[in-house]
């Protein structure tokens, strides 16, 4: 009888151990967490550091191409200097339509009420266009003899212009100028963020400059 209850005693006791092995086995492990450490997150906006440091880089490389005597460099942001020459577009196609149905005697009877929603779609679609990468502005001061010669001049231009933006895969534009006045409208954005001042408060300038740059023949 003794030996029977023994048995039985050590039967329960290995099937309370299989049951807590099985338990164990289901049981999730989850990794141990480093106190103090945080994840990283990432961001594809240049600080204004990182601007600083690219402008000094592609304003050498630029002096370094033939015939280029100074270089200044601008780095802005795409989507920064398009957002004030979209809102131009949008506000002028607006104007003129107003303008339209305001000398028509009959405007009333002839207004399209499409107009509002056409209006609606451009100022959406204007807003909505995405932007990205980086955008470098050049002012080139370029040699005496370099200057007599506008080929030589646009030869220049282009070969600055391709080997800046080859040189960093966050370049999606540059624009280069040899155009007296907005090489001293550059290097004064310029100078101003060299000294700390935020990029956003040359927006209007940048915007501007940017602009009549595009509006050179052949413009690079």
């Amino acid at each position: 009888m003794r030996k029977l209850f023994t048995l039985l005693l050590c039967i329960s006791f290995l099937l309370i151990s299989l049951v807590g092995c099985q338990n164990a086995a289901k049981k999730p492990t989850t990794p141990a967490r480093k106190p103090g450490v945080t994840a990283k997150k990432t961001s594809s906006e240049m600080t204004a550091s990182e601007r600083r440091v690219m402008a000094s880089r592609l304003s050498k490389m630029a002096e370094n191409v033939k015939g280029v005597r100074r270089a200044s460099v601008v780095v802005s942001s795409i989507g920064m200097s398009n957002a004030g020459m979209g809102t131009t577009k949008s506000t002028n196609k607006s104007t003129t339509t107003n303008n339209l149905n305001s000398t028509n005697p009959n405007s009333r009877m002839n207004t399209n009420p499409n107009n509002n929603l056409n209006n609606k779609m451009n100022n959406t679609n204007t807003a909505k266009t995405n932007y990205s990468g980086q955008m470098v502005m050049v002012g080139l001061t370029l040699e005496p003899t370099a200057t007599r010669d506008p080929a030589t001049q646009n030869k220049i231009k282009s070969t600055v212009a391709n080997k800046l933006k080859a040189s960093d895969r966050r370049i999606s534009q540059v624009l280069v100028t040899t155009d007296p006045t907005l090489i001293k409208r550059i290097n004064d954005v310029a100078a101003g963020i060299i000294e700390g001042k935020p990029i956003q408060n040359f927006q209007s300038d940048i915007n501007d400059i940017t602009r009549k740059v595009k509006q050179q023949r052949p413009a690079f």
